[in-house]
């Protein structure tokens, strides 16, 4: 658990059980934030690692990709990890597609910034193999640890195992991508404190593979949805481990809601949302957002 911090989740978009909230439904009570309680330095020390981990370099982008790169690196990064269960294999594709949606997410936030926008690390994609099945993530119970936050927990602690990462790290905002599904009930993607975690259904959002309903009982309509709002999930929580929480009155169902925030269902809208003058001046005054050169203009639903 988070120390102090609110754990800030998609849940106008993807309640604890998985299915979208509609903007003119309130929200989950439990999905809108958690008050954790553990310390949050012993998290990286509790991810129960044990034995040697295989760190692999990413793929090489196809030469047909290769001018839908993101910027050259420019200042503090962000940099993006995917995480490949000890029980799974790591897909080439999956680099790929998050390679190309963090090039389309530069140019979406230097559109909103006034040029400004996030730089990404000299490997653009880390790959670590973890030393647990892609089932642990969901079932390790971790004293002190909810249901509701266990995925997100695990997850995020086998991330700061293999890469020294932690919260509030004042040099790099850490994006794990982790090819384990939430379980019924579990948070899955969600930011807080210059860390963010997505599952496998992110994963293969970005991929335009088939998504896995996270509940039995959840419409499969709302996972039939294209590339680009999955791309739309990376900037929200991406803004949200920059500090950015929800639009004021959001998570009340107000009338005064901005709903076509990036930051609340905008992410079905994305690229034509965008982030409101409060979230646009916080973001501003970021030590990771800077002027660089331009990134790619591309089809978000052909990454």
């Amino acid at each position: 658990m988070i120390s102090s911090r609110c754990l800030v989740v998609l849940a106008v978009v993807l309640g604890a059980c998985g299915g979208p909230v509609l903007e003119d439904a309130p929200p989950d009570e439990d999905s809108a934030s958690i008050q954790p309680t553990t310390p949050r330095a012993t998290r990286a020390n509790d991810a129960g690692a044990d034995g040697d981990t295989k760190v692999d370099a990413a793929p090489a982008p196809t030469p047909a990709a290769a001018e839908e790169l993101p910027s050259p690196p420019f200042g503090k990064p962000v940099r993006f990890v995917y995480l490949v269960p000890s029980d799974k294999t790591q897909k080439p594709d999956y680099v790929k597609k998050i390679t190309r949606a963090a090039a389309h997410l530069q140019t979406f936030y230097r559109s909103q910034l006034s040029g400004s926008t996030f730089s990404v690390h000299s490997t653009i994609v880390e790959v670590h193999t973890t030393p647990h099945p892609a089932s642990w993530y969901s079932t390790h119970v971790k004293s002190g640890v909810s249901m509701l936050e266990r995925w997100w927990t695990n997850a995020v602690d086998d991330g700061f195992a293999l890469t020294g990462a932690k919260f509030d790290d004042p040099d790099y905002v850490w994006l794990f991508y982790v090819d384990s599904d939430n379980a019924c009930g579990q948070h899955g993607g969600a930011g807080t404190s210059h860390v963010g975690a997505f599952p496998s259904n992110d994963l293969r959002g970005l991929a335009g593979e088939p998504k896995i309903p996270t509940c039995a009982a959840d419409p499969p309509d709302w996972y039939d949805t294209p590339p680009c709002r999955w791309v739309g999930g990376m900037a929200h929580e991406l803004g949200h481990a920059l500090g950015l929480p929800h639009p004021p009155g959001c998570e009340e169902n107000k009338a005064t809601c901005d709903a076509h925030s990036v930051m609340w269902t905008g992410v079905y809208e994305y690229p034509t949302t965008y982030f409101n003058a409060a979230e646009r001046a916080s973001l501003g005054a970021s030590s990771f957002i800077k002027s660089g050169a331009a990134a790619p203009n591309f089809d978000c639903n052909k990454l």
